[in-house]
């Protein structure tokens, strides 16, 4: 972006250096600096941009759901988002959940990331296997590292919850089965999706995605204004899609039906 809007390109000379090591070098002191030097010169330049194009609005609303994301992402325990869990029952999950609780809050206590305490792979693996007793949560390849010794007896009594509380057979499905006409019918809105955001000089990741097409699918008030509409008339058959020139870098028109 620096690059793009401002014409400079920014050192990467120390991307791969490491970044542990006390002091840091006057080299890596300056790549550091470049990365919060040209914020406001960028910034102004963005807003120039976005003030020709009437789009000031559109950026608050974008900017303040991000910072609402941010919000909720630091206080949400969604232990869901462990990955290999989807072929686990009821127990198995509910094993995962405690352990992943467990790992929260250590993890907040130690001040370190959560997968650095404990990895998905090795909840995953504890939640298989419902070991609970600490020898034979210590017998797991993988468990001897991190100083997970001295914590056996908190996992082991994490998984002792888990089999004890399982999950309600509706509440353990983690994913929700996804028909496969609407599958299709994500594959044909596509297209259209992106041929009105290259017409608007929009990415078209930020007004959608590929997955289920619904009502609600557009939340922000720009992205419905932007697409939304053409989307809702499209599902409910009141315009169709045609292809004017195939050689055309944008090939397609929407037509109203009669």
């Amino acid at each position: 972006m620096v690059n793009k809007f401002l014409r400079h390109q920014p050192a990467k000379g120390e991307q791969r250096t490491d970044w542990r090591q006390r002091p840091l070098t006057n080299a890596q002191i300056k790549y550091a600096l470049e990365d919060v030097r040209h914020l406001l010169p960028l910034y102004e330049r963005l807003m120039q941009i976005l003030t020709k194009r009437k789009r000031q609005a559109w950026f608050e609303e974008e900017i303040t759901n991000w910072q609402n994301e941010i919000v909720d992402a630091s206080t949400r325990k969604d232990w869901r988002r462990v990955s290999g869990i989807g072929k686990l029952g009821p127990q198995g999950l509910a094993i995962v959940r405690e352990l992943w609780h467990w790992r929260y809050q250590e993890a907040q206590q130690r001040d370190r990331p959560q997968r650095r305490v404990l990895r998905d792979d090795l909840i995953v693996e504890m939640a298989k296997r419902k070991v609970d007793s600490p020898e034979r949560v210590m017998a797991i390849r993988g468990m001897e590292r991190g100083g997970l010794k001295r914590k056996a007896d908190e996992l082991a009594e994490c998984v002792r919850r888990g089999l004890e509380n399982p999950l309600e057979k509706e509440s353990a499905r983690s994913r929700k089965h996804v028909p496969p006409q609407l599958s299709l019918l994500a594959q044909f809105l596509a297209p259209a999706l992106g041929s009105v955001c290259r017409r608007a000089e929009v990415a078209a990741s930020m007004a959608g995605t590929g997955s289920l097409p619904s009502r609600s699918w557009c939340s922000p008030r720009w992205c419905a204004e932007l697409v939304g509409k053409l989307i809702e008339d499209l599902m409910d058959g009141k315009k169709s899609i045609r292809i004017t020139n195939a050689k055309h870098a944008d090939p397609l028109v929407f037509d109203d039906i009669p």
